[in-house]
């Protein structure tokens, strides 16, 4: 072969390997900056496992206020309906069970009106919990771009050890 012909093929293989070095170097640093990508939604995914288990003790906690204000309710129920029933003729007793019984039912309004408010808590924390569970799909979403992104780079390389072959 022709001495020429030889150094520009040379020439010609020494800039397809700078360029192909170059690619990896590029790709290397997208994989490193992928890398810290997923490091970063794993640590996004662990701190809202962490929050997910806090509104579930929270959504516990106040499922067991509820029960007791229920409780409470009922305890308070029992208290009127045996005032009424030792009332009797007396009108100083009755007088008596009358202003208990209104105590009663202002404290079972404000029962009431404490149990609606721990409901709204509730709701607003099993919306929380959706939330948080949508904001996984969005990170798998991520996850998947990666991937793909990682793929086409494995065909690109492929891809190029291919042309290498050839002018070998």
């Amino acid at each position: 072969m022709d001495e020429k012909l030889i150094i520009e093929l040379l020439t010609d293989v020494k800039g397809t390997v700078n360029s192909l070095t170059g690619t990896v170097n590029g790709l290397t640093e997208n994989v490193n900056s992928l890398t810290g990508k997923v490091n970063g939604l794993t640590e996004n995914v662990n701190s809202l496992t962490g929050t997910v288990n806090s509104l579930t003790g929270t959504v516990n906690s106040l499922t067991g206020t509820v029960n007791s204000l229920t409780g409470t309710v009922n305890s308070l129920t029992e208290t009127v309906n045996d005032l009424k029933g030792t009332v009797g003729g007396l009108t100083e007793k009755v007088d008596m069970l009358v202003i208990g019984q209104q105590k009663i039912e202002a404290d079972v309004a404000q029962l009431k009106d404490d149990m609606t408010n721990v409901k709204i808590d509730i709701k607003e924390l099993k919306n929380d919990v959706a939330n948080i569970k949508g904001e996984n799909k969005v990170i798998r979403f991520f996850m998947e771009k990666i991937d793909e992104g990682i793929n086409d780079h494995e065909h690109r390389i492929r891809a190029m050890e291919r042309r290498l072959a050839l002018h070998s």
